[in-house]
């Protein structure tokens, strides 16, 4: 009985130091300057209670670089999957989680946005999703309020994994107004088009029929 007690409690504190160390770990890397430090430690805390709503599966992570090279869009995914590596982001063997890398540093024309998905992360968002948290991120950050952008980013990583986890599947982002819009623009444009089409058709095969200008023609020789 005493070895099955010593037991239990040998394995409580072990899940309470991986607990401990899991909340300790710095998962807000702000090489940028982009927020204060008391916006850091509060991203941070964030961070900890959205993994702890998803029972520490998946690690959420936010990195900004000041690097002042230019990148295009594919080596800006292939610097995020080194930071991602370099940083040991991920839980369990196949290191899921998600990563949020900002390059505000290029100027006008030359900024980068990536989020990656390792493991879990990929299936539970996918690249529709990604799209369309980045597209709900932007504003913000265009506008200067890089620390809303960054809780938006971690409400919405949340609130979709946590659907991908009850339904088994990832979420389908919702469509826009615009989306709707354009959907009714190119239903009624691809009709006309088929309705001008149809009667040009239709006309080509009509006899052509011509008046005279003058009326000799019509009278009787």
């Amino acid at each position: 009985m005493k070895r099955i007690i010593s037991l239990i409690f040998a394995l409580l504190m072990i899940a309470s130091f991986c607990s401990v160390a899991s909340a300790e770990k710095q998962r807000v890397f702000d090489n940028a300057e982009l927020l204060s430090e008391s916006e850091r430690q509060n991203l941070e805390q964030q961070i900890s209670d959205a993994m702890a709503k998803l029972n520490n599966e998946y690690e959420i992570a936010i990195v900004t670089l000041d690097y002042t090279r230019s990148y295009d869009d594919e080596q800006f995914a292939e610097e995020a999957i080194e930071i991602y590596e370099e940083k040991g982001f991920g839980i369990g063997t196949d290191k899921s989680g998600v990563m949020l890398l900002l390059d505000l540093s290029g100027g006008e024309g030359n900024r980068h946005i990536n989020v990656l998905t390792h493991g879990k992360g990929k299936t539970a968002l996918d690249d529709d999703m990604i799209d369309f948290i980045i597209d709900k991120m932007l504003p913000y950050f265009v506008s200067g309020d890089v620390m809303q952008g960054f809780e938006k980013y971690v409400s919405l990583t949340t609130q979709y994994i946590t659907e991908y986890n009850a339904n088994g599947k990832a979420t389908t982002p919702p469509k826009s107004f615009s989306y709707y819009f354009m959907t009714i623009l190119i239903t009624v444009g691809g009709g006309l088009a088929l309705a001008l089409i149809v009667t040009g058709i239709f006309k080509a095969q009509l006899k052509s029929v011509a008046f005279k200008t003058t009326a000799n023609d019509y009278v009787k020789q």
